[in-house]
């Protein structure tokens, strides 16, 4: 038997009354489970807590590797006071469990990278104000979890572009096509140095918020081989304009 958190990456409908639940778990990494009658009257509640973005503790038969697991029972783990109410944030959270969806892998393990997603979900949830550049800050922050978070660029070199290929600034244009030109690359730099406060208050107009999680989006394809395009940054650009 299963016990553990989870953040629901999606839910499909799944027979009369049935829905399958792709999980982002402590124990056992992203698995898929099915939870019966749940859309049924008597459990109408439930639905409203099972989406995407949502966090909930699970009781499961599990079996590793052998497909659909059922779930016994689910709790709502976290309740969310802003997130549901406002667009612009669960555009946000859409993004974000978008993101991780598309990142990790079936049975990969990492606690600490499970802490960085509660507490980045309720950190979005509680934000006052403005919370147009916290994409930037979650995509940046969680390249760190897989190894793959580009380093600053030297103090003595003129950034004149980024080598998408090889995660670092060059001075002189690499023989692919995958790179940011300057004046972009300064933009890059400034982004890697920023702490989460930092991050959040960062002037920034619209098009450079555009620049930087489309070099994101490039740079999770180029360098995570199961990653696939992001549609929910779409929804995004529509929302945050200047």
């Amino acid at each position: 038997m299963l016990k553990t958190p989870a953040l629901i990456l999606s839910v499909m409908k799944y027979g009369e009354s049935s829905l399958i639940l792709r999980l982002y778990t402590l124990e056992v990494g992203r698995a898929s489970f099915v939870i019966s009658g749940v859309r049924g009257s008597k459990k109408k509640n439930l639905t409203g807590v099972l989406q995407s973005g949502y966090w909930v503790d699970i009781v499961a038969y599990y079996k590793p590797g052998g497909g659909l697991n059922r779930i016994r029972e689910v709790t709502v783990r976290h309740i969310y006071t802003s997130i549901p109410f406002n667009p612009y944030k669960r555009a946000i959270a859409m993004f974000c469990t978008e993101v991780i969806g598309r990142s990790v892998q079936d049975y990969e393990t990492q606690p600490a990278l499970f802490d960085f997603l509660l507490e980045s979900y309720t950190f979005l949830d509680h934000i006052q104000g403005q919370a147009a550049n916290f994409p930037i800050y979650f995509i940046t922050a969680l390249s760190v979890f897989f190894g793959i978070m580009p380093s600053p660029c030297d103090d003595d070199l003129v950034p004149s572009y980024f080598d998408l290929i090889n995660g670092v600034f060059v001075s002189l244009k690499p023989d692919h096509i995958h790179v940011v030109k300057a004046p972009y690359t300064i933009l890059l730099d400034r982004v890697f140095r920023l702490t989460k406060d930092q991050v959040m208050t960062f002037s920034i107009t619209h098009h450079e918020r555009k620049i930087v999680l489309d070099f994101w989006e490039d740079y999770y394809r180029i360098h995570l081989d199961h990653f696939k395009g992001l549609k929910s940054l779409e929804v995004l650009r529509a929302l945050f304009t200047d």
